[in-house]
């Protein structure tokens, strides 16, 4: 009811996840769902003349990832033409073409091949993965074609042939999607949303219950309250069943703009993504609880609040993987870290409850331990 009587409050749990969605959406969703990779390819000074040149670059029209960008070989160091046309066009990857991809004798034909590396991680990455891929399928296929020409002529048997093609690629890979719920294609918006999730979770949780706390202990209010029949646990619950339907209000904004404005699709069931949410805000809860045991000022629990945020949110792999290593150990410590894993696997890899059970159960560990603390160290301040 005190929310509900602060308009201007209300507005802004209002406009958040929508303005909040609508930014993330339109750099993360749409037209830029997918990664586009920019790329510069020289062709040599006198044309292409031959007809495997031509046909090795006509490889990278078909490919939606690759936007090509043609342009003619100067005759200058290609590492200085590399750089400028990287710079020029703004471009992740050059390639050279050859004059010729007919092989001389023992040596294989070079295709020299530039990145950018200043550019994005995943945009290298893509890059470097999708031109090694049409290299190696193109330098099959002449092998294959090659290997059928010394048949027309004679030179080698079927057999033969046959016996050259099983040594050349002894093993072979079969790929397939793995325990499927249904054939989609992963946009970027459905790995960003459970992120966006956790964050808003974090952020109204923490800050929000501490904040309210702290802010009703400053004016007065707590302690008019306490004076009253009412227990300690009924306040408790109220602050803690108030901050649930605010996040819950805010996060149903969230997934129906995303699933309206941005095709977000939920392989998962939506009851479990909403019941680690619930887990996730009972956490966060609980943080704030602490935190305003120790605050004096609605100020000073801002600040707080900032102070516990601002490492969950960059280590507890919101918007991106944390790395091996130390920095990974810490990360272990923010039960943000199991709600986000939680909500990306069942949103995104649609696991089911069995599957998800051990994050859940340490960010139920960590509500319990948080809650344990919080109203045991609240009681005992506002008892003094």
């Amino acid at each position: 009811m005190e929310t509900w009587h602060q308009k201007k409050l209300l507005v802004f749990l209002v406009a958040y996840p929508l303005i909040f969605m609508l930014l993330f959406g339109s750099a993360f969703g749409g037209d830029n769902a997918y990664i586009t990779i920019d790329t510069v390819i020289v062709e040599p000074a006198g044309g292409i003349t031959d007809p495997m040149v031509e046909a090795f670059s006509a490889q990278f029209n078909d490919i939606d990832a690759v936007r090509a960008k043609r342009v003619t070989d100067t005759g200058a160091a290609m590492n200085e033409q590399a750089a400028r046309l990287i710079d020029e066009y703004d471009a992740v990857l050059v390639i050279f073409l050859p004059e010729s991809m007919t092989p001389r004798h023992d040596d294989p034909v070079d295709i020299p091949v530039f990145y950018d590396t200043l550019a994005d991680p995943n945009e290298q990455s893509v890059a470097l993965g999708v031109t090694n891929s049409v290299v190696s399928g193109f330098s099959q296929s002449i092998f294959i074609q090659q290997l059928d020409n010394a048949v027309t002529d004679g030179v080698l048997t079927t057999n033969q042939v046959d016996f050259i093609k099983t040594i050349a690629s002894p093993i072979s890979t079969n790929v397939k999607p793995a325990d499927a719920k249904e054939e989609t294609d992963l946009q970027y918006i459905d790995f960003i949303v459970p992120g966006i999730v956790s964050l808003a979770i974090l952020w109204t949780g923490v800050t929000g219950t501490a904040e309210g706390i702290v802010e009703d202990r400053v004016k007065g209010i707590r302690r008019r309250l306490l004076s009253t029949p009412v227990s300690r646990g009924s306040l408790l619950a109220g602050d803690m069943i108030s901050q649930m339907v605010i996040i819950l209000f805010q996060v149903t904004i969230l997934l129906l703009m995303a699933v309206t404005l941005y095709d977000l699709h939920i392989a998962g069931s939506l009851w479990l993504v909403y019941g680690i949410i619930i887990v996730g805000t009972l956490v966060m809860i609980g943080i704030g609880l602490l935190i305003a045991t120790v605050a004096k000022t609605a100020d000073e629990s801002s600040q707080l609040a900032m102070l516990v945020n601002f490492p969950m949110m960059i280590l507890s792999g919101i918007f991106f993987t944390v790395s091996q290593g130390w920095m990974n150990t810490i990360s272990k410590i923010f039960p943000l870290t199991y709600i986000n894993q939680a909500l990306r696997d069942v949103m995104v890899r649609g696991m089911s409850l069995s599957e998800v059970a051990t994050p859940l159960a340490v960010a139920c560990a960590f509500t319990v331990a948080f809650f344990f603390v919080g109203m045991m160290m609240l009681n005992r301040g506002e008892a003094a």
